[in-house]
């Protein structure tokens, strides 16, 4: 009878380390279309990994626009959505590694090929003296900046696991709530699910994909936004001139570590 017990309690405690977080994210940049998803974020002891809920439409789009302006200039305005495969973005977040796993697209040449890189960076928050309740878990607050962008973030201790939605991390408890100064990044728990007893078979690294270096992943990223660009303006009809073209991928990070170098 003691080992049943013991079993019992080994295997309670197992469970409850693990969990499901279905978070809401509204993503506004430069005041252009909103971007409103819905992902989860499934967690074990040791990893999380954040994933979207994916839509069955999810090609990627273009929408041109051609006006003219007060002095008869033809303007075009065009807009790209790069879409998904039936996998998307993935963030692979392994404690023992500190180590946070991307898997993003790249479009070029009308071909959306995904790649893997591994991002070493760390956030360094401050902890502030406020707290609020969330979802009945009591949270308190932390600031940082990271990537160019100051950010607010609501946590709690009673889930006591460094995860969060996207590549947020790095606080002593699971963050619930997190927002840019700006309003352009929001993201927020709707519904949370502990213990979730599928979270080990979602828990996985990814892999498959064409791996490079972090850096070497955002230059070419880079580069074919440009090229993309280039085209369009070659394409252009005669007379009128491009106004604004916009990849969209997730514009979140608006600098790096090696920008200052």
């Amino acid at each position: 009878m003691k080992y049943f017990l013991l079993f019992f309690l080994i295997v309670s405690v197992s469970y409850a380390q693990t969990g499901k977080i279905v978070y809401s994210s509204v993503l506004n940049f430069g005041g252009g279309q909103v971007n409103k998803t819905k992902n989860n974020l499934f967690f074990t002891k040791d990893a999380s990994i954040y994933q979207p809920q994916l839509k069955r439409n999810n090609k990627t789009e273009k929408d041109q626009n051609t006006k003219e302006d007060a002095g008869n200039n033809r303007n075009v305005e065009i807009n790209i959505k790069v879409g998904t495969d039936e996998i998307g973005n993935l963030y692979y977040n392994n404690l023992h590694s500190r180590t946070i796993t991307c898997r993003e697209p790249i479009y070029n040449n009308s071909v959306l090929k995904y790649y893997l890189y591994d991002d070493n960076a760390s956030i360094k928050w401050v902890l502030l003296d406020e707290f609020k309740g969330i979802s009945g878990y009591n949270c308190q607050k932390a600031t940082t900046t990271f990537r160019g962008r100051n950010y607010e973030a609501w946590f709690t201790s009673e889930i006591p696991l460094s995860f969060g939605p996207w590549k947020f991390s790095g606080l002593p408890g699971l963050i619930l709530e997190v927002y840019d100064l700006t309003g352009e990044v929001y993201f927020s728990s709707e519904h949370i699910q502990i213990p979730f007893k599928n979270a080990e078979s979602k828990v996985q690294k990814p892999s498959v994909d064409t791996i490079l270096e972090h850096r070497e992943f955002i230059e070419k990223s880079n580069k074919a936004s440009s090229t993309v660009i280039q085209a369009m303006r070659a394409r252009l009809p005669k007379g009128a001139k491009l106004v604004s073209s916009e990849i969209k991928r997730n514009g979140i990070e608006l600098e790096y570590e090696w920008d200052t170098e």
